[in-house]
């Protein structure tokens, strides 16, 4: 019987019922069927009877009920076959984890978790599952990882295999793989750039050959960085990609690379070829550190003390540090401003023309600045470095140019007309600019044939605004009427200049002072004088014959000078003579 009555029975025999009252009967379910569990049913059955016309009745009431089996763990996995396609040989393949699950109603108790079947060398796996003694709870769960290394190619097998006090007694998770040859190989794996500064220039390139070591042409898609800082690397290549060309069985082509940093500290990224060749992408790992120069200039200003304009003063020293982490390259200087053309740079910080200067980390060099001022006043200009630093530092530039200046009063005039026989004397006058003072050496020079030149007084002081003055005279010479004889060679016994010439003067004297007797002789005279004064002048064909004496009309330019500070101002004076 898996039925019965219980003890309680409020609805016994002889019981009577009351119009709208009720009783209770229990009924008790134990079951006793060999073979749990099973589903078992019954049903009860209560006789009754009705005082009131002594009818009598029944009625049946529907028993169920399910034997249960004794407590036992059960095992459900999520999957129970794991398929990691093709892997390249030496290298391996992971799936997520498989979960193990204690849907019983016991604890499960796990004895071993292995690789078993054909292949077991090429795969292995890991686990979260407690092992005996220890057990997985009713309800409780763990996880099964399996890895895919495969040591030769073609199709490959194995099982995970899971000892366990559940029915059955083991559970296989089964697992798959083809192991491959790579088709393609990127030699070197990796690459390591040096130090560089942020931005252009890059560094130089290194290269990665690719080489198709399959079977059939290879079709690469495409080539290109991924990882943290893939704008930091740019590349060139002689690859041919698809659709156009592949790379042929066993041939080789190559890629570029250069590293240029856009920021500082360490970058990386990876160079990714995607082709028909499995796995793809193929990468190779890229590093380099960006490095930036942090350029010190001091002082930041000059000034430079009185200098005559012309005159070079003494050059004052700019430092120039490199305080970062890259080399910092000064391409050059340039000046700006109102007068940039007063400046003048010099040092070690200054190369060549066309030529740049590298200050390592912590290194410095020197830039000479030399005032050379074109007008008296006070001069300003901006020194400007420039160089690969994020800011191109300037230093300000002042100096204080003095001078003076050499020309005629009011009214005066620097040029002169005389006779030859005569001085001209010209007026000049000295005038301070912007505050020069100190003494000044006055002079003249370039003076007329046969004349000469001199200027007084010979130096003068200038201080103040009273300009100081100072008169340059040139002197001539008359021209004499008497043309001069050459002497002959006295030591030429055979030279006849000498008696030549007395008999010509002697007959040229007969021919003036005598009576003429006739009129052709008159008429001969000036003939006969002009042939003697050409004899004579020869020297009867002896020696050589002499300038003319005196300054020759004409216009000359004489010089005036004065000299001062360091330097020379020239006048031109223009002198007419007569």
């Amino acid at each position: 019987m898996d039925f019965a009555f219980g003890t309680l029975n409020q609805c016994s025999g002889g019981l009577t019922i009351p119009s709208g009252g009720s009783c209770s009967i229990g009924i008790v379910f134990a079951p006793n069927e060999p073979n749990p569990p099973q589903n078992l049913s019954a049903e009860a059955t209560i006789s009754f009877a009705d005082n009131s016309n002594n009818a009598t009745g029944t009625a049946g009431i529907a028993l169920s009920g399910t034997e249960a089996g004794a407590a036992a763990p059960a095992v459900s996995l999520a999957t129970t076959a794991l398929n990691f396609a093709s892997v390249t040989v030496g290298s391996s393949s992971s799936q997520p984890p498989v979960l193990l699950k204690n849907t019983g109603s016991a604890a499960l108790s796990i004895s071993t978790i292995g690789i078993a079947g054909a292949d077991p060398g090429d795969f292995s796996q890991t686990n979260t599952c407690p092992l005996a003694p220890a057990t997985l709870g009713a309800g409780a769960s763990c996880t099964i990882s399996a890895m895919f290394q495969p040591a030769a190619t073609g199709p490959l097998t194995a099982n995970v295999s899971i000892a366990d006090n559940a029915t059955p007694p083991q559970q296989t998770i089964g697992l798959s793989g083809t192991g491959t040859i790579r088709g393609v190989s990127l030699s070197p794996p990796s690459l390591a750039f040096a130090a560089q500064n942020e931005g252009p220039p890059p560094s130089a390139p290194q290269n990665v050959t690719l080489k198709n070591t399959g079977a059939s042409p290879l079709t690469i898609s495409s080539i290109s960085f991924t990882g943290a800082n893939p704008g930091d690397f740019m590349q060139t290549n002689n690859c041919p990609l698809a659709p156009a060309a592949t790379l042929s069985a066993g041939s080789i082509c190559t890629i570029s690379v250069t590293f240029q940093p856009t920021a500082t500290g360490q970058r990386s990224a990876a160079l990714s070829v995607a082709d028909n060749s499995a796995p793809s992408p193929q990468t190779v790992a890229l590093s380099g550190t960006g490095t930036a120069p942090l350029v010190q200039i001091a002082p930041a200003s000059l000034t430079f003390g009185s200098t005559v304009v012309g005159v070079a003063s003494a050059n004052q020293p700019v430092q120039v540090s490199n305080s970062g982490t890259g080399s910092l390259v000064i391409s050059g200087v340039t000046f700006s401003g109102a007068d940039g053309g007063d400046f003048q740079a010099s040092g070690s910080c200054i190369a060549a023309k066309g030529a740049s200067v590298t200050v390592p980390v912590a290194g410095n060099c020197a830039i000479n600045v030399d005032f050379l001022p074109l007008a008296a006043g006070t001069r300003s200009a901006t020194l400007t470095l420039s160089d690969n630093s994020a800011t191109n530092p300037t230093v300000s530039l002042t100096g204080t140019a003095t001078d003076f200046q050499m020309g005629p009063p009011a009214g005066g005039a620097t040029s002169a007309t005389v006779t030859a026989g005569q001085t001209a004397a010209i007026s000049l006058q000295l005038s301070a600019l912007n505050g020069f003072t100190g003494s000044v050496t006055l002079g003249c020079s370039n003076p007329p044939p046969a004349g000469a030149c001199s200027v007084s007084p010979a130096s003068a002081q200038i201080s103040g605004a009273a300009p100081a003055s100072f008169t340059v005279n040139v002197t001539t010479t008359a021209r004499s009427l008497i043309v001069p004889v050459s002497r002959p060679d006295s030591h030429d016994p055979k030279s006849p200049a000498l008696p030549m010439t007395a008999v010509w003067l002697l007959a040229l004297s007969v021919l003036l002072f005598a009576r003429c007797r006739t009129e052709k002789a008159r008429l001969l005279r000036p003939t006969l004088a002009l042939s003697l004064l050409l004899l004579s002048s020869c020297g009867g064909g002896g020696g050589g014959t002499a300038p003319p004496s005196g300054t020759p009309a004409g216009t000359y330019i004489v010089k005036a000078t004065a000299t001062g500070g360091g330097t020379t101002r020239t006048v031109d004076l223009s002198i007419t003579v007569q």
